[in-house]
């Protein structure tokens, strides 16, 4: 028996490990301009299954999911409406983002993520500048 442990559908955990292999264009600029390597105080992970959900971008610390929304979405309103439901019930915060936001302005992206995490990151883990290094 799996105690403590989610019982995730096994297809979803292996088509979240393909997606993080297969990344689109705005989830690449996000994760390599933005995210990696705790550019923003917290560390986030690509394509994390929350239950039987596939997140774009996962931060423990603060619960934050960063979802980029591409052409796929649009026919998983209803899909997307139950995540949410879900999400919203674990107080998980998510932060949406259009693939034609993170193409056009992923400076604006950028300060949008930053200042969320700025506002909301404790400050016992700010006592170290975003890459790590003590202040």
């Amino acid at each position: 028996m799996n105690q403590g442990r989610p019982n995730y559908k096994q297809e979803n955990k292996s088509y979240a490990r393909e997606n993080r292999k297969n990344l689109t264009k705005s989830e690449w600029l996000v994760w390599h301009m933005i995210l990696k390597n705790k550019n923003l105080w917290v560390k986030f992970v690509r394509q994390r299954m929350i239950w039987n959900y596939i997140v774009d971008f996962y931060s423990k610390e603060l619960n934050l999911v960063i979802e980029i929304d591409w052409e796929s979405h649009n026919y998983k309103f209803s899909y997307d409406q139950k995540r949410k439901k879900y999400l919203d019930g674990l107080w998980v915060k998510v932060l949406v983002y259009t693939d034609e936001q993170v193409l056009s302005n992923l400076e604006w992206v950028f300060k949008s993520i930053g200042s969320y995490v700025s506002e909301n990151t404790p400050n016992y883990i700010r006592t170290t500048s975003p890459q790590g290094k003590n202040i």
